[in-house]
């Protein structure tokens, strides 16, 4: 059995290195943790397990695997060793899967400051009116896109697909954009 889990502890720690591999590495993670789409509305039963993510099966054999060759080397039973090691494997695969999904939820829909919009770059959605009428952008901030009601008040229509920059954010969030950076360093100062 020891062999077993150290070859559970050597996969899983080849697939913690992956991502020091630079660039491609990643990427390959993400695309594996993209994993099959299913949107078929169930809230309920298992949906909740994390075994269709790649992270989940990197973690629970890393750690399932130490747990077990640990156990086993120092005398642990077969079956208290391989008890041990599937709660092991299953907590902590389980236990970085959430709290990954619960750092990437806050960042995504945290709240970010005036000064995280000012000057970011966008591209019109729904056309915006020339002075002042509401129309809609998406920004990039923090490396996300972010949707946000926007106006312009230059003296012409900014079209859908036009690219734009912030230059000042109104207090219902709602972002006053413009198509020249020049005007943007005018309006700031």
């Amino acid at each position: 059995m020891l062999t077993f889990y150290l070859g559970l502890l050597i996969a899983g720690a080849v697939l913690l290195l992956i991502p020091l591999l630079g660039p491609a590495g990643d990427a390959q993670l993400e695309d594996a943790e993209a994993g099959p789409q299913h949107d078929d509305g169930a809230e309920g039963g298992l949906a909740w397990l994390p075994f269709h993510s790649l992270r989940f099966w990197t973690f629970a054999t890393t750690f399932g695997g130490l747990a077990g060759a640990v156990l086993t080397s120092v005398g642990v039973s077969t079956a208290g060793a391989a008890v041990a090691a599937t709660v092991v494997g299953f907590l902590s695969g389980a236990g970085v899967c959430a709290g990954v999904t619960s750092l990437g939820r806050k960042s995504a829909t945290g709240s970010y400051s005036e000064d995280d919009f000012i000057g970011a770059q966008g591209v019109v959605l729904l056309p915006l009116k020339a002075w002042g009428e509401a129309g809609r952008v998406r920004i990039r901030v923090a490396r996300r896109d972010v949707d946000r009601p926007a106006i312009t008040e230059d003296p012409r229509a900014l079209a859908a697909g036009e690219g734009v920059v912030v230059w000042r954010v109104l207090t219902d969030g709602t972002v006053a954009v413009t198509t020249s950076e020049t005007q943007v360093a005018h309006r700031v100062i």
